[in-house]
This record gives structure tokens, C-alpha cells and sequence, in this order.
């Protein structure tokens, strides 16, 4: 049936290249990758896909959002698997964290939903500055997971010209301090740490007047 996708577990193991798509495990490791894929994990720090009795191990919500980031600005899906208990019910640790995890969606779904990655945006490297990028239309995201102290710029370079503005995706979160400066197709942003930041990860959304030039980002 050419309307069925197979993953990568035909019988050929981890190593497997088979399938219509790959299905790495717990933190996806390398840049964007070469195939389809969603990356499954744990909901705890054992990597058990099942329920285990008495279990305090489970992840942090941070981790978990983090590892949602990093998969889908690699291009990738991510599915988080629990082990209900003997009677067919998730844990109560595991539905606490569905619920943070929810809310901070609610709030940055719109980053994460229907988005690709952003190969255009080039981040400066730097221990106290983690950021990941997506976009969608005329909008690239940044999500930033790290900042640096108070005072301290980050660069962030985009080879799309037309920028338009910049703003902090949640409206409850206060004080972006952002330049940009443009040349031909290459716009530069210089960052420094909001007045307040998301716990989790802050996202800004940059507006563009067009979307991206697919000769520009491959």
C-alpha cells in the first residue's frame, strides 16, 4: 500500500536505514538530520518504557521541552512515551508534567506547530547562550533555552533580508532588548537578556516582510 509509512524497526535493528522515516531515541544527537524522523522518549531518567511501581526518576519538564525543541528545529517529530499503571491510568508524576508541558504550548505553540527548521539563522557560539530556531510563513523563532548576565549582547545572524520586527512570543514576559541592522540578504541581530525570561525557554518571534529563499537556506 504506497499510502503506508513504515518506520525504521522492520527487523533490521538500531542501525536500521530501512523504513520511510527513523526513530532515534531519548536526545536526538547531530544537526538537522538527512531523513524523516520523530525522536521517542522516556518520561524517565532510565529510559523504562514501562510503568514502573515507586518511580521518582521521572524527567524534568525542562528536559523534556528542550528535547521538543531540539527535534523540531532539526525538522522532526517528537513523541513522549509512558507506561500507565496496572489498571490503565498515567501516573500522577506523568500527568503533572504533561500539564507544565501544556501550559508552556499554550502560550508557544504557534513556534513549535507546523514549523521547519530555520538553516538560514546562524547563532553565536557560546557556553551561557543556547538558542534554537524554527519558522513558518513570514516568521522565524528563536527559542532561547540560555542567556547570558544581564548587560552581556548575543549575535544572531539571518541570511533573509525585510526584517520587520521582533517581539517576545509571550505577552507576559517583559523588556526584549533587541538591534537588528541589515545588508542586502543578511539581517544581524544583537541579543541581550529580557527584562523576563520563561523558565523553560523564551521565544521571539521575528516578522520578515516574505518568507525564506529556499536557494538562500539549502
Amino acid at each position: 500500500n504506497p499510502d503506508v509509512l513504515v518506520n525504521d524497526r522492520c527487523g533490521r535493528g538500531a542501525a536500521s536505514t530501512a523504513g520511510d522515516y527513523a526513530t532515534p531515541e531519548n536526545p536526538l544527537k547531530g544537526s538537522q538530520q538527512s531523513r524523516y524522523f520523530e525522536v521517542v522518549m522516556t518520561d524517565t531518567d532510565d529510559d523504562n518504557w514501562g510503568w514502573v511501581k515507586g518511580a521518582t526518576n521521572y524527567r524534568s519538564a525542562a528536559t523534556i521541552i528542550h528535547n521538543l525543541i531540539d527535534s523540531t528545529s532539526k525538522g522532526g517529530n517528537f513523541v513522549l512515551n509512558v507506561g500507565p499503571t496496572a489498571t490503565g491510568e498515567f501516573p500522577a508524576e506523568h500527568v503533572a508534567l504533561l500539564k507544565t508541558i501544556g501550559a508552556w504550548m499554550t502560550v508557544n505553540g504557534e513556534a513549535i506547530y507546523g514549523t521547519a527548521p530555520a538553516p538560514e539563522c546562524q547563532v553565536e557560539s557560546q557556553d551561557d547562550f543556547r538558542c534554537y530556531a524554527t519558522q513558518k510563513d513570514n516568521n522565524i523563532y528563536l527559542h532561547v533555552l540560555d542567556w547570558p548576565a544581564a548587560g552581556v549582547t548575543r549575535t544572531v545572524k539571518i541570511a533573509r533580508g525585510g526584517f520587520v520586527k521582533g517581539e517576545l512570543l509571550d505577552s507576559n514576559l517583559k523588556g526584549l532588548k533587541l538591534k537588528s541592522a541589515s545588508a542586502g540578504d543578511v539581517t544581524m541581530l544583537t541579543l541581550e537578556r529580557p527584562e523576563t525570561i520563561d523558565s523553560y525557554a523564551t521565544v521571539i518571534k521575528l516578522t520578515f516582510k516574505a518568507p525564506s529563499n529556499p536557494a538562500v537556506t539549502k
